[in-house]
């Protein structure tokens, strides 16, 4: 099984452990998505961080998901991107997604939602040297005779390479199983940052 980085503007899954604590008042937050400096500090704190093993991923990675985040347009005011990236015995395999906000007090307290957006497939496209595929998959959430299937997830998948590397990018349309809370919204519609 290949080592599998998790890493995310979010928490460190790798180490079980929450970075640092990130507050809203005090870090500004994009109108449109989580900044590409959210991305570096997160990207220092790890290198800070220890392991027990080395952070093998290469600058064009970490440029890739920071491209690739920017491309994210969340219909809320606001989100943050998630993801994760492993070394397969084939290619670089890399996950984004946006984290699901938690309610904190009020009548949905605790329940958790995924964020709407839309993603600009030509533009991640041109992240690549060169592009072998492009694929949209949906998963099901259950069988259903309505007209109109309930969906439970769907990804797109640009399989490619960026220099003589060779890269699958998945762009999630829910996070990952592993993801927790990435945004905490209050009855007064405040938000605070996991």
């Amino acid at each position: 099984m290949p080592d599998t980085y998790l890493s995310n503007p979010l928490w460190n899954c790798r180490d079980n452990v929450r970075g640092p604590r990130c507050d809203s008042e005090k870090t500004p937050l994009s109108h449109s998505h989580l900044p590409v400096q959210h991305l570096l500090k997160q990207l220092e704190s790890y290198q800070n961080t220890p392991r027990g093993s080395v952070d093998i991923r290469p600058d064009w990675l970490v440029d890739l998901v920071e491209n690739a985040a920017e491309l994210f347009d969340p219909e809320d005011d606001v989100a943050r991107v998630g993801f994760q990236c492993s070394l397969t015995e084939t290619d670089w395999a890399v996950d984004v997604f946006l984290g699901l906000v938690e309610h904190v007090g009020g009548p949905v307290d605790g329940s958790r939602r995924p964020a709407a957006f839309r993603f600009d497939v030509q533009g991640v496209q041109d992240l690549f040297s060169g592009v072998e595929s492009v694929a949209w998959k949906t998963f099901p959430a259950e069988p259903t005779t309505e007209i109109m299937p309930a969906m439970e997830n769907s990804v797109i998948e640009v399989q490619g390479w960026i220099g003589d590397e060779s890269v699958r990018l998945t762009i999630h349309g829910l996070p990952i199983a592993d993801a927790g809370p990435a945004m905490r919204r209050y009855p007064d519609g405040s938000l605070d940052v996991v």
